[in-house]
């Protein structure tokens, strides 16, 4: 078996955790417009980064305990988030505790001491450090045990919720007062090419046990030890799916689970099923279609669906390699889809033929096929015909450079810039490292925007802070955008609305606190924490009052 070291296994995990100065104001203070009633968030992905990014969003617009949740969010009918940032929604939405600190005056100074951020520094500070395979690297204990001994959705419940565990609520669970009316989509990714199963393949290198989805009407072709693909050829790794929590009272109805199924992608999703261990392989088959209800899943299992970004390496397609995918396997969630629910199970000890029977599959991160999640809102909205007129802010936190493209005056967060067709690695790949390098997975088609609003409008708000090479820059643009259609999505062409984005590129707070002093990351965090706050409250609070008239809000 290809050696497989505790180094690279922690960098599987860290590198895929799929994250005033000069102002330019193009508008006058009179010139800013309050949005419509009819508002939607979007909370962008990133791990610890996302996390405490969102928080000084939402902390700024608090205002030191002058304005409620309920004040701030009063015009929000929907919240959509992916990955990190569907820890924060979650946190947000159902935690009184959480909700407490961050509502309490001088949240901002507070809040990498007693709150969120300062709790979870403490818990990686009082790990006993760790002595790596290579002699030379150290790391705290709780990432060793959270990549090691721990399967995804017990480290985010024991780490990630570790102060704020909310047990066995289930997403139809009731949402705190501020929030009680307000629909949740969390945007996660089914896992689709050759995604092992069951762990049999690191006892038994001859066997192999995997399935392989493909949409119809092109089925499986189920290839042995060589691996899999489609009658139509191999499709994108992964394939967008939304979990939901729909109060009753909202009037809404649920998003589709499926969004590719909603949208007239296909009809329905082909599953294959394997067993390699001889010349006469176990196979079988089943089928998917929406409906699909997770009502029931526990909102921590799906928060964890939504962030369990080194679960794409249970797919051999992405790691090349059978001996590192079953090895990752622990990672990626699995659920079984019979009778129309969705439901975390275990898939150990099962038979071909049970997997089929129960429609196991594989559910990871949904950073790869949009980490705004606004897609999977627009497709939502739409399907509630609320498609045109639509207000989204988007909340997105990375630490790479911002998309820019000669020529145009377009600067923005790469996950936003998936929104319109760009920024990603070779066309159609989204890859861990910057310059496009680390793991990478093949993804479907991002663009459900016309790129015209993209390159042709003037950023609104910008306060650039670089310098030495480290980037810390927060942008504001105003876009009117047009959709256009994303089968693959369930996005139909032709809605027109506001897509009010906002983006943080501070490239010194990664993804998960990894670095090797103590304090490293999480001082970053607190400095990218201060820098938004700061940033929205200079020049007579000009940043906020974007922000607030995104948000149709008044002070």
């Amino acid at each position: 078996m290809k050696a497989f070291s505790k180094i690279k296994f922690l960098f599987l995990f860290v590198a895929l955790l799929a994250l005033c100065g000069g102002c330019n104001n193009n508008q006058s203070e009179d010139q800013v417009e309050t949005a419509a009633s009819n508002v939607s968030v979007a909370f962008a992905g990133g791990g610890w980064r996302a996390h405490s990014g969102h928080s000084a969003w939402t902390i700024s617009l608090l205002q030191n305990g002058n304005r409620s949740l309920n004040d701030a969010f009063t015009n929000v009918k929907a919240v959509s988030s992916n990955s990190g940032g569907s820890w924060f929604s979650t946190m947000l939405m159902y935690s009184p505790k959480f909700i407490s600190e961050i509502e309490a005056p001088n949240a901002i100074t507070n809040w990498g001491i007693s709150g969120w951020l300062g709790k979870q520094e403490k818990f990686f500070n009082d790990a006993t450090l760790c002595y790596l395979d290579s002699g030379e690297t150290y790391t705290p204990c709780v990432l060793i045990d959270y990549t090691h001994s721990l399967t995804w959705a017990e480290g985010i419940e024991k780490v990630v919720y570790k102060d704020y565990s909310l047990g066995s609520t289930t997403l139809s669970g009731a949402h705190q007062p501020w929030a009680k009316d307000k629909p949740l989509l969390l945007g996660a990714t089914l896992l689709t090419n050759e995604v092992v199963l069951n762990q049999e393949g690191i006892l038994d290198l001859l066997r192999k046990r995997y399935y392989q989805v493909c949409f119809a009407p092109h089925t499986p072709v189920l290839n042995g030890h060589h691996g899999s693909s489609c009658s139509n050829g191999k499709i994108a790794d992964v394939t967008p799916v939304t979990f939901s929590s729909i109060p009753s009272s909202s009037g809404m109805k649920t998003a589709a689970f499926f969004s590719a199924l909603q949208g007239g992608f296909s009809p329905q999703i082909k599953l294959g099923y394997t067993e390699t261990k001889n010349d006469n392989p176990d196979i079988a088959s089943a089928s998917l279609a929406n409906p699909i209800h997770t009502s029931q899943v526990p909102v921590m299992i799906a928060a964890s669906a939504s962030s369990a970004a080194a679960g794409y390496a249970a797919s051999k397609s992405v790691t090349g390699s059978w001996e590192e995918s079953y090895l990752a396997d622990k990672f990626a969630l699995t659920f079984s889809l019979a009778s129309n629910r969705a439901q975390h199970t275990s898939a150990k000890d099962m038979s071909v033929t049970t997997l089929a029977n129960n429609k196991v599959v594989r559910v990871a991160d949904g950073g790869a096929a949009d980490n705004s999640a606004v897609a999977q809102l627009v497709s939502y909205l739409q399907d509630n015909n609320l498609g045109n007129g639509f207000n989204i802010v988007a909340f997105d936190n990375v630490m790479d450079k911002p998309f820019t493209q000669s020529g145009y005056p377009v600067k923005i967060g790469t996950d936003l810039a998936n929104l319109f067709g760009k920024g990603l690695c070779n066309g159609n790949q989204d890859c861990s490292g910057l310059n496009c390098t680390g793991v990478c997975v093949n993804v479907p088609n991002l663009k459900i925007f016309d790129d015209s609003a993209l390159l042709n409008t003037p950023l609104t708000w910008v306060v650039d802070s670089s310098a030495n090479g480290k980037d810390k820059i927060i942008i504001y643009t105003k876009y009117v955008v047009t959709t256009v259609g994303n089968g693959v999505f369930g996005v139909s062409a032709g809605s027109t609305g506001t897509l009010h984005a906002f983006s943080c590129i501070y490239t010194e707070a990664d993804t998960a606190p990894q670095n090797v002093t103590r304090d490293g990351d999480f001082n970053a965090y607190k400095a990218m924490m201060q820098f938004i706050h700061s940033s929205l409250n200079a020049n007579n609070g000009e940043g906020l009052k974007y922000l607030e008239a995104a948000l149709g809000i008044s002070n």
